[in-house]
């Protein structure tokens, strides 16, 4: 038994992988992203004396690991703004958007699909977007575990899938419109 392994990249940004392995489950760890505190965390080196920013992301690998990961770009918006960041952390991009209908951001990292659920709810607009090696864009890539002999979608077919957030365009919804073209 295995799953397939999704790797993504969100708007641009360094490649992803979902939080799901391969192998058997008695090998998978399972970890509760319900069980991390979820409430605003200033984000580490932001003490500027300014305004608070309320910036949001979703955890894409663990909660830990993706503020690793947003680091330096948190701390850059903290610094270019003169402002406090406090960092949100939320499961999925539908609750960051959720933050958004209640007033509970200023700005929040999202993907293209994400953004287009927020700007038509909500009425979020695009700030920057980001560009890496000159290009605006981003891939979706699906990954199986070596040695399965899978060498395309149709092959998956009776087999196991892990998608990720279901608003993720690279994660889900481009991944499910290929298998209904099938």
């Amino acid at each position: 038994m295995w799953l397939a392994r999704v790797v993504w990249a969100c708007a641009g940004a360094t490649a992803l992988i979902a939080p799901w392995g391969c192998g058997s489950p008695e090998q998978a760890k399972p970890v509760n992203l319900l069980d991390v505190e979820r409430t605003p965390t200033p984000a580490p080196g932001n003490a500027h004396a300014g305004p608070t920013l309320r910036v949001a992301l979703a955890s894409m690998i663990s909660p830990s690991h993706t503020r690793l990961l947003y680091k330096d770009l948190v701390d850059y918006i903290g610094e270019r703004s003169k402002s406090k960041v406090v960092l949100k952390q939320r499961r999925t991009y539908g609750e960051v958007n959720e933050l958004f209908a209640r007033g509970e951001l200023d700005l929040a990292l999202l993907c293209s699909a994400p953004y287009v659920e927020a700007h038509d709810k909500f009425g979020a607009r695009v700030l920057v977007v980001p560009v890496v090696r000159g290009e605006r864009v981003y891939r979706s890539y699906l990954i199986v575990r070596a040695g399965s002999g899978i060498r395309s979608l149709q092959e998956l077919r009776g087999k196991r899938f892990a998608f990720v957030d279901p608003l993720s365009n690279t994660g889900f919804l481009w991944p499910t419109y290929l298998l209904r073209l099938l």
